[in-house]
């Protein structure tokens, strides 16, 4: 599913929005985070002029009253599947997630996120929704408000769709700019990442982010995967890299898991490990069974360029939970990393696939080339091939690059 994020309505330049549709012009617009509203006329000429709207830009628009289809899940999601477009107007972001949760709209759309024929637009309440959390939102909409029909019961939970808290109406000739301006003070305070936006500005995401897959994935199966580890699996490539070290060379692993057995063979090689991981869990795993390394939280697509000087990275089964299109930049960070003449050990997938899957009980996402495209990848980053393998372990099967900096 891809997101069409606006401040406020269409946009500067609504031209984008056709770009990312694709043949099916069909568009649901909900208009449901008015339901509040006592002026029904108001409402229904302001809905009918975004319906207009979207019809000079070639959709064919239809509204769909969300309340119709309270206790009646499948009834919307039969009929939203008819939709290429669905696009979603501002107002109360509690109201919205009610009637989101009541329909069962919260749940069809994030059962849509692997669907490439699919956008999601809105602007305001209609993309606040789609956070985290809407804790903080309370600043600038009344969570108390409880239009006729509706549950009372405030949902504060977002669908975690996006991963920031989304701050429309920033610096803009609009009522709630004031009040969205103590809104963000509350997100830097409590340190929770946002973006902000002024009225006119639209953010386009054209790939979800499916790293709520892989942290709470890991998170929730990091102690009998660790466990389950072949602990002499990759023996041979880490004998080869050691080989290679210098002693006591400083290695990054990115996707450290437990640390074991990666960082624990190179630490009892007598090299300094600094590892990184998206899983809370799995870094307390390592923190508690390796404390001579140096362990932290971190989210391998946050790295930022030279953030670290190292002798090695290595990086075993993670780097094919990021997108495939973002490994180009990946390399070109690891790159950075690493001081004259250092090395790389990494896995990657040995074919062309992208899904999401059961993995020892959890979703797991995953994203990769095939072997001749990863190797390209990893030469234009700036690497000379010293090895590269595929490795078979039962039904597992992953191609493994051992390369140099030359650049």
């Amino acid at each position: 599913m891809k997101l069409y994020l606006s401040s406020y309505k269409l946009g500067n330049n609504p031209e984008q929005l056709v770009d990312l549709v694709g043949d099916n012009k069909r568009t649901a617009v909900i208009a449901n985070a008015l339901d509040f509203v006592t002026d029904l006329e108001r409402k229904s000429i302001g809905t009918k002029k975004e319906i207009d709207d979207l019809k000079e830009l070639g959709f064919d628009p239809e509204e769909v009253d969300l309340r119709q289809y309270f206790e009646k899940p499948q009834e919307l999601a039969d009929r939203l599947s008819q939709y290429g477009l669905i696009w979603v107007k501002g107002g109360n972001t509690f109201v919205l997630r009610r009637a989101f949760k009541e329909s069962g709209m919260d749940n069809w759309l994030i059962g849509q996120r692997e669907n490439k024929d699919l956008v999601y637009a809105g602007y305001s309440a209609g993309v606040c929704v789609l956070s985290p959390s809407l804790r903080g939102t309370e600043i600038t909409d009344d969570p108390n408000i409880v239009p006729k029909g509706y549950k009372k019961d405030i949902v504060w939970e977002g669908l975690d769709l996006i991963d920031f808290a989304f701050a429309p109406h920033y610096l803009s000739n609009h009522p709630e700019s004031e009040s969205m301006t103590r809104e963000i003070e509350y997100y830097v305070k409590n340190g929770i990442k946002y973006k902000a936006l002024s009225d006119g500005q639209v953010i386009i995401l054209k790939k979800m982010n499916n790293n709520k897959f892989v942290k709470e994935g890991y998170n929730k199966i990091a102690y009998d995967y660790s466990a389950t580890r072949d602990q002499f699996k990759n023996l041979k490539y880490l004998n080869k890299l050691n080989s290679l070290l210098k002693p006591s060379s400083t290695i990054l692993d990115i996707g450290c898991g437990s640390g074991v057995p990666i960082d624990k063979f190179f630490i009892e090689n007598g090299h300094k490990v600094i590892g990184i991981d998206i899983s809370e869990e799995q870094i307390k795993l390592a923190q508690k069974e390796l404390p001579q390394g140096k362990f932290e939280v971190k989210d391998m697509t946050d790295l930022k360029d030279g953030e670290f000087q190292v002798d090695a990275v290595t990086s075993f089964y993670a780097i094919f939970h990021i997108p495939k299109e973002d490994h180009v930049e990946m390399f070109r960070k690891i790159n950075s990393f690493l001081k004259t003449k250092g090395f790389i050990l990494v896995t990657m997938g040995a074919s062309d696939w992208e899904g999401t899957e059961d993995f020892h009980g959890a979703q797991m996402f995953w994203s990769h080339f095939g072997p001749d495209k990863n190797l390209e990848i990893i030469k234009n980053a700036g690497f000379e091939i010293l090895e590269n393998e595929i490795d078979v372990n039962g039904e597992e099967k992953h191609q493994l690059v051992l390369a140099k900096k030359v650049q």
